[in-house]
């Protein structure tokens, strides 16, 4: 995009030559899975019956302003050291959403992500200016009653983790993966996937008429699936300053209310407890004096 960008404006080649070599990320001879690639994982789809045909399906975005990602992070921080804000809302969204469904609580659910995996091999093999993908989706799994039963900090643990494993040779398996089984679907019965569109890169892009004023997803809805995809979009108030992280959800119209409710119990713990520890600490300094 970016080179499309450059040639738009008059530039004559683009800055950073392009490269293809698809040969770089070909499954080995033999080929050898040797992680579990639970977002691959063959299962028949389980949301029925909650999603039903005749659902009115509607469109919400939730906004995580820094106030609510502090109150989070401190909620977390004791039990889950060093967790990113991606960290935070995609453990929150995805619990909440496992939640509001009403499904089975022996049921495993899961959460995938886009990772970029080009700095994950040792030694380094994409070139600067490869521009196929070189993105794996780990995937988070729990039962239901497991993200139920400890608050937000088991789905951060595990988000963290799936996160973490991404390397060289998680990509090398995965690619093999693709080989035995012929590039298999994602499986979505159970599955929320989310894209970070912060660091894309979208809204810095020129073609001729200066920054995007916006650059991103229209809605959470994805082949006619609801609440399967969510994105984490940056969200700038009136004067170009970043307010916040606005999460789109498509669900239908009853799991979204439930969805509304947990996140406000969610939200309203974190904040309470952020609220005595602030509380707590201004009585200590108080008393120091």
């Amino acid at each position: 995009m970016t080179a499309v960008s450059e040639m738009a404006r008059g530039l004559a080649a683009p800055s950073i030559q392009p490269a293809w070599d698809r040969h770089i990320l070909r499954a080995r001879n033999p080929p050898h899975v040797a992680f579990d690639h639970h977002e691959y994982d063959r299962e028949p789809c389980t949301m029925a019956p909650f999603f039903n045909r005749g659902d009115q399906i509607v469109e919400r975005a939730f906004l995580f302003d820094p106030p609510a990602v502090s109150a989070l992070r401190d909620l977390v921080a004791p039990h889950v050291p060093h967790c990113s804000t991606f960290d935070l809302i995609v453990a929150t969204m995805w619990r909440a959403r496992a939640l509001s469904l009403n499904l089975d609580p022996a049921l495993n659910v899961r959460v995938t992500f886009p990772v970029n995996a080009r700095d994950k091999f040792n030694p380094p093999i994409i070139p600067t200016g490869y521009y196929g993908n070189v993105v794996t989706t780990p995937a988070a799994m729990a039962t239901v009653a497991e993200l139920q039963a400890d608050s937000v900090v088991r789905a951060v643990e595990l988000v963290k983790k799936a996160k973490n494993q991404v390397s060289g040779d998680y990509m090398r398996s995965m690619m093999d993966l693709m080989a035995v089984r012929g590039r298999p679907p994602l499986a979505m019965g159970t599955t929320l996937f989310i894209t970070d569109m912060r660091r894309v890169g979208v809204q810095e892009l020129d073609y001729g008429w200066g920054r995007a004023a916006y650059g991103g997803p229209a809605k959470g809805n994805e082949r006619g699936i609801p609440g399967f995809l969510s994105f984490l979009q940056p969200v700038r108030n009136r004067n170009g300053g970043e307010c916040g992280i606005l999460v789109p959800m498509s669900l239908p119209e009853p799991a979204m209310d439930l969805l509304a409710r947990e996140l406000d119990a969610m939200m309203g713990r974190a904040a309470v407890d952020r609220a005595w520890k602030m509380s707590t600490a201004t009585l200590f300094r108080w008393a120091r004096k």
